[in-house]
């Protein structure tokens, strides 16, 4: 929508439930689907790519390294994990101490943010 709000513009469509964002320095859009257990990828150019095998992908954060950080709330997962969305690789990163993480945000320092709003706790992971 333009910011007086007098026009869409319509970037994809299929998302069962689009709940976070995050863009990255090129431009490229993270979108987490929720209840369709995926991340969806769309470019500067329109393409649009899902990448599956998520539980409950809720947020969804570029690290600035070309990688993407995702928390996914699936209860038998409840994780932090790092996605390569090039190649596809994944790497959970924290999955120990959530109950229910839903936002995450990652500062220009890499350091990571992690809010927990169930157990009403917010996580801070430094860099190493």
């Amino acid at each position: 929508m333009s910011l007086d709000g007098k026009s869409l513009t319509l970037l994809t469509s299929g998302i069962v439930r689009p709940v976070g964002a995050g863009v990255d320095d090129q431009g490229t859009i993270y979108i987490a689907d929720e209840c369709g257990g995926a991340v969806w990828r769309i470019t500067p150019g329109g393409k649009t790519t899902r990448i599956g095998g998520f539980g409950m992908p809720d947020d969804v954060v570029p690290d600035g390294y070309g990688n993407v950080l995702v928390i996914d709330l699936q209860p038998a997962i409840h994780a932090l994990i790092r996605l390569n969305p090039t190649t596809g690789a994944r790497e959970t990163l924290a999955s120990q101490g959530y109950i229910e993480p839903q936002g995450l945000v990652i500062d220009a320092h890499g350091t990571i943010y992690v809010a927990d709003d169930y157990a009403d706790i917010i996580v801070k992971y430094s860099p190493a």
